[in-house]
């Protein structure tokens, strides 16, 4: 399992030193010399030839978060448990092809937040964008590269299937989770929840 611990590791974005450096390095070995049906599966998918640290945390590990996002996680935890062969490659093809179409909703988000900040908020100092078709799983993927573009702190607001649901990004010096704090303070209806 050490190759799981490594790809965890590197997907989760933790330090690469001290014992989670050995156990990268060890993990990543296993999986290049020895992959589970899974694993190879997986790269075979992605069109890897070699798992190294960026084909782990940029196509590997983001067909896994694809399942999450828009299928059913459970049903994909069997790639990395199965030792199927054909079963592995079948379910990591549905994940590679989960993986794209996240990919094209999320651009799809980003071009739509982008017409709504360059069209009315762009001089807001925080950035709220009401996006109610975007799937609520890739909101703050959304409000992340908004973030990154206009350097500002960044909600992504989408219908969900209890309300309104949002997921927000920000920059050092503005402290997200304080400052929804005063605003649930301030205006106790208007959160049903945040963290």
């Amino acid at each position: 399992l050490i190759g799981y611990a490594a790809l965890g590791t590197i997907c989760d974005v933790m330090p690469l030193v001290e014992e989670n450096r050995r156990l990268v390095t060890q993990g990543l070995e296993q999986m290049n010399h020895q992959p589970t049906p899974g694993i190879a599966a997986l790269m075979e998918a992605g069109s890897i030839d070699t798992v190294d640290t960026y084909a782990a945390g940029y196509v590997i590990g983001p067909m896994l978060n694809a399942g999450g996002r828009l299928g059913s996680q459970n049903h994909f935890m069997e790639v990395l448990l199965s030792e199927d062969h054909e079963c592995c490659q079948t379910l990591a093809k549905e994940l590679f092809d989960l993986n794209r179409e996240r990919q094209n909703l999320t651009e799809d988000g980003i071009r739509q937040g982008d017409e709504q900040v360059e069209d009315s908020l762009k001089n807001d100092k925080v950035l709220v964008v009401y996006l109610p078709t975007v799937h609520e799983s890739i909101a703050g993927l959304v409000a992340g590269k908004i973030k990154e573009k206009y350097h500002k702190p960044t909600f992504v607001i989408t219908k969900a299937e209890h309300g309104l649901k949002g997921s927000g990004r920000s920059i050092s010096v503005y402290h997200m989770f304080h400052e929804m704090a005063k605003v649930a303070e301030r205006y106790p209806q208007l959160y049903s929840k945040y963290g």
